[in-house]
């Protein structure tokens, strides 16, 4: 019989708990067909998992290219990776609005089955109006009470104007709301975006009036890779309520470690280790590769001395990999070990030890094609259409919204 100190020792890696803010879900099954937007999407994603893929981890071409589900998210989080807990996020491809509502439903049902192990966000646009804004809000977190965060998609669909995160007209009162409901964080990417979005929103200079503006809101936004990089971090050095995700050089990390260790201690130079938060975009990366990575890295000795920088320690090490986000929430981590150390993931774990990457997404995709075969033949090789190919994201709480049609939950 395992003591719950051995158990805590088997469940975390090197004694770190690991809250992952940035796991990716979607349907890219039909995606590369349906415009130019969406093509340039699937074709990013793409080349940014084969971009990881060398370490071994990684999905066929069709395997990516399919619907991802929230069983597949969570198993391959929980069983194939160290990460203890994590926050589903839809990704949102430009000019996909059906595709972005079907993966709000799955985010939505990976939090309403496995509540220990995923953190709620709510998820709104700016193009809805302040007011229909304020409603999605507030019908979400009636739903899925405790949500931690906000998504704010900026980039809104063609022919919708474009938003700024310092818009005081449209944007603002979307956070002054989520605020008074109690949201701890909002996640808006700047750093980065998949296909060819309008990019005027992603600009750093409106997260820095944001961020002024509400200074009980914590901002997450995925570490800057741009030329630019460090002019927009060294802006944003002085708002302590602005957090940087690391899921935007996480290939760097994989690829290029000198380039990596560049970036990092740029900004640690500036901020410290407090404001970093460990994401990597998992399922269109793996999670443990990464992982693993980072909690081995250390800091060469050149890069301490022309960064005026000490050694990574452990304890910079688990606050990067889970206490700055447990801090930015409220979070209680010892609560939360307490709810997941005997669930059945770990259970499922403590048997079988860690599965290989993508091990259960390829067992439920090669299911799924098993079944799509059989009802080809049934319907006599005629394909059904694309608008009635995604029942398996259907959720009882998906409703419409102003027109368009959101989960409930994130």
């Amino acid at each position: 019989m395992k003591t719950e100190d051995a158990i805590e020792k088997r469940s975390m890696i090197d004694g770190m708990f690991v809250i992952n803010p940035g796991s990716r879900v979607c349907d890219l099954t039909h995606a590369e067909a349906r415009n130019g937007h969406a093509t340039a999407a699937c074709r990013r994603l793409w080349a940014l998992h084969r971009e990881h893929s060398r370490s071994g981890a990684s999905m066929s071409h069709a395997e990516f290219h399919s619907n991802w589900s929230a069983t597949a998210l969570a198993r391959t989080l929980f069983l194939e990776t160290d990460i203890d807990l994590a926050a589903p996020h839809a990704i949102r491809i430009y000019q996909q609005p059906q595709n972005n509502a079907d993966a709000h439903v799955k985010a939505a049902l990976a939090v309403s089955h496995h509540p220990q192990r995923f953190l709620p966000y709510v998820a709104v646009e700016p193009d809805l109006g302040p007011d229909a804004g304020r409603r999605l809000i507030d019908r979400e977190l009636d739903s899925i009470p405790g949500a931690v965060g906000m998504t704010l998609h900026l980039a809104a669909d063609e022919p919708s104007p474009r938003f700024r995160l310092d818009d005081e007209g449209a944007v603002f009162p979307l956070l002054e709301h989520a605020q008074q409901r109690g949201i701890k964080t909002v996640a808006v990417h700047h750093a980065a975006w998949a296909g060819l979005a309008p990019t005027e929103p992603h600009h750093l200079r409106a997260l820095d009036s944001a961020a002024k503006a509400f200074p009980q809101l914590s901002f997450e936004t995925a570490l800057p890779t741009h030329p630019n990089a460090a002019a927009a971090v060294t802006a944003l050095a002085t708002r302590t309520n602005v957090h940087f995700r690391l899921e935007s050089v996480t290939g760097l990390l994989m690829n290029q470690p000198a380039e990596f260790e560049r970036v990092l201690c740029g900004v640690l130079r500036l901020t410290g280790p407090g404001r970093l938060l460990y994401s990597d975009a998992c399922m269109v990366t793996h999670s443990q590769p990464i992982l693993r990575r980072l909690v081995s890295l250390q800091l060469s000795d050149d890069a301490c001395a022309r960064y005026d920088l000490k050694k990574l320690t452990h304890t910079d090490k688990r606050m990067i990999l889970g206490e700055n986000y447990a801090r930015i929430i409220g979070f209680d981590l010892s609560a939360a070990k307490d709810r997941i150390i005997r669930d059945r993931f770990a259970e499922e774990r403590d048997r079988s030890g860690r599965w290989e990457p993508y091990l259960n997404w390829r067992s439920e995709f090669r299911g799924s094609a098993v079944r799509a075969s059989r009802q080809l033949a049934a319907n006599g090789g005629r394909q059904q259409p694309l608008a009635t190919s995604r029942s398996n994201t259907t959720h009882p709480n998906s409703r419409p919204v102003e027109g368009r049609s959101y989960a409930i939950g994130h």
